[in-house]
């Protein structure tokens, strides 16, 4: 019976260029070819691969299919070749296991390469669609206004810590829309000087009743230190808080406008995430990102350990431990801490906000275990849920989380 001849393509994608490297099924080098990373050049760069690789079937393998190597990895899927995702920790694995563990395009492509070899039985073959492609672009947008959002509020906070000492008891909430108004038209003491209680009170009482505007001058008005600041310095902030404030409100707004096309691609997709409890359209989005399609995934437990939630195993003769894992993708890790935290949290009417999962968690603290560890014991069972959901294209059912006793801790 004749076997088939295997070729594997290891490709190490950059922003201006493409390295590939090809062995056979003895991880014999049949060749390195570069190309320029833009789609007019793919034709040949796969021609050129095609003729070093002298028949047979070619399995590609890429490290990046979303950023550098995006374009790459839709003309191969285009051309109905087979592409499989490699993960970078396996390719970092396979170099420090080298005598001379050399660090080059040629090298990171032969290291590629020869995971690829070994491990494309396990890899699946899969195709994003352009819907999760496009998810994956705004779920990232949104995740970098959000940083520039936190950085600006800390900056704020600093700014303020300066100028306003206790600013945090003039407000209920400092980033609010009237404390906002404060900050940027009194964005040092010195303005309050000749302002009265009373006529700061009249201006804000456009964000809030006068029973509260009254007591929140009257608060600012007797908090404030009567010294005055260095004039330097004053000229300095009342620049730099009104800039920070409108920095604030910009990033607000940007969020709010990619808000609404993340939530119109999570209605055009097959999953229903956003059924959980606890799980809102941004945490949807953030999970169907990083996870889709669930095809990637032969169980939940590979699920599970690439979001680094399975324990990591530590085992020798007889003796065998396990440990909480600090591998796998931290930022999907993330996303369930949060959905779990949120799950097992009181709503201000006292009742929990998900009754089962609260349940669950109570009852894994009554067990004896801590609370970190009933937390870890609830996100094992979100991915569990947030798997079948996906694999199934349904609806969260309830009656899946009481049954689902396979990974109770």
């Amino acid at each position: 019976m004749k076997t088939e001849k295997y070729h594997f393509v290891g490709v190490d994608t950059h922003k201006y260029s493409h390295t590939a490297a090809i062995i056979d099924q003895t991880f014999n080098q049949s060749g390195i070819v570069e190309t320029t990373a833009l789609p007019k050049h793919y034709p040949a760069f796969l021609k050129k691969i095609r003729t070093k690789a002298e028949g047979g079937k070619i399995i590609f393998g890429l490290e990046d299919t979303a950023g550098f190597g995006a374009s790459l990895y839709r003309f191969l899927i285009n051309n109905d070749l087979d592409v499989r995702e490699i993960n970078p920790v396996k390719t970092k694995r396979e170099r420090l296991h080298k005598l001379h563990p050399d660090k080059s395009d040629p090298d990171d492509a032969l290291d590629i390469a020869k995971v690829l070899a070994q491990e494309w039985r396990k890899l699946p073959s899969f195709k994003r669609s352009p819907e999760i492609e496009a998810l994956q672009k705004l779920t990232r947008q949104r995740d970098d206004f959000v940083g520039q959002l936190i950085t600006a509020k800390n900056h704020l906070h600093a700014a303020l810590h300066l100028i306003y000492p206790g600013y945090q008891q003039f407000f209920p909430e400092v980033f609010e829309k009237g404390a906002m108004a404060f900050w940027e038209k009194y964005p040092t003491a010195c303005h309050l000087k000749n302002i009265g209680s009373q006529r700061l009170a009249q201006y804000l009482v456009t964000w809030y009743t006068c029973k509260e505007a009254d007591s929140i001058a009257t608060k600012i008005m007797s908090l404030i230190e009567s010294k005055d600041y260095p004039q330097q310095l004053a000229d300095a902030y009342e620049r730099i808080i009104p800039m920070l404030v409108s920095d604030i409100r910009g990033i607000q707004e940007k969020i709010a406008i990619i808000e609404k096309p993340i939530e119109q691609t999570i209605m055009q997709l097959p999953y229903q995430l956003h059924t959980i409890q606890g799980v809102g359209i941004v945490s949807a989005a953030q999970l169907i990102a990083q996870i889709a399609p669930p095809e990637r995934f032969a169980s939940s437990d590979k699920l599970a350990r690439f979001a680094g939630i399975a324990p990591a195993k530590y085992g020798s003769a007889n003796r065998l431990r396990f440990h909480r894992s600090r591998t796998g993708r931290r930022s999907l890790h993330k996303t369930f801490f949060l959905i779990a935290l949120s799950q097992i949290a009181i709503n201000r009417d006292g009742k929990p906000r998900c009754p089962a999962a609260r349940k669950y968690f109570l009852r894994k603290v009554e067990e004896g275990k801590s609370k970190m560890h009933a937390l870890k014991c609830l996100q094992r069972r979100l991915v569990d849920i947030v798997y079948a959901m996906m694999k199934n294209h349904t609806p969260y059912n309830p009656k899946f989380s009481k049954n689902n006793k396979k990974n109770d801790g």
